[in-house]
């Protein structure tokens, strides 16, 4: 408060700042942008402010609202390559839609939490990707999403090579995918190790 009364050149008494002098908030803020100058026009706002938190927001399709919840875990990938865990801490309530036509989108504000907000370094604003885990499974059998073949009857087969190079297809029961590394679960008569056919890239 003495260095604040000082910069405002309030010498004496300690203490005395009038009413509109100064704005206290519950919690540490970032400036973020001043707009107003000194001497100015006392009218509309002289700055704009953030929280002092590294945070992240993600545009998210409306589809995929019902899939994430506060508290789910995610992975960010950084500017950089690397990646550093993060947790859902917000989700928006208002729709915006962007874009017309076939090019419309419509998102809600997500907000994630870095558990390590040292790991953003000196990053003010910068594009990252964001992985959010909705679901979690133990022990799974995964295969590559590619390895998929769609049947008939609306199922999927599975292409396992076996012994010299015979192939044959395995009927599998799906189950949740990892979009960040191209999985997928899958439960049938197949075993860890197992070699499936991919199409070539």
């Amino acid at each position: 408060m003495e260095q604040l009364e000082k910069h405002l050149g309030v010498a004496w008494p300690t203490g005395s700042l009038t009413l509109g002098q100064v704005v206290f908030k519950p919690q540490a803020l970032r400036v973020a942008q001043v707009t107003g100058s000194p001497g100015g026009t006392a009218s509309g706002p002289v700055l704009t402010a953030t929280s002092d938190q590294e945070q992240v927001t993600v545009p998210l399709d409306v589809a995929q609202q019902s899939r994430v919840k506060v508290g789910d875990a995610v992975s960010v990938t950084l500017p950089d390559g690397s990646t550093t865990p993060g947790v859902v801490s917000r989700m928006g309530t208002v729709a915006v839609t962007s874009g017309s036509g076939t090019q419309a989108t419509t998102t809600i504000s997500v907000s994630v939490r870095l558990v390590h907000p040292s790991a953003a370094g000196s990053l003010d604003s910068a594009p990252v990707t964001v992985d959010i885990t909705t679901q979690t499974a133990r022990d799974a059998l995964v295969v590559p999403v590619g390895a998929l073949l769609a049947e008939g009857a609306g199922g999927y087969d599975v292409e396992v090579v076996g012994p010299g190079s015979t192939r044959r297809y395995v009927p599998v029961t799906i189950g949740i995918f990892d979009d960040g590394d191209g999985l997928v679960q899958v439960t049938g008569a197949l075993t860890p190790g197992q070699r499936v056919v991919v199409p070539a890239r």
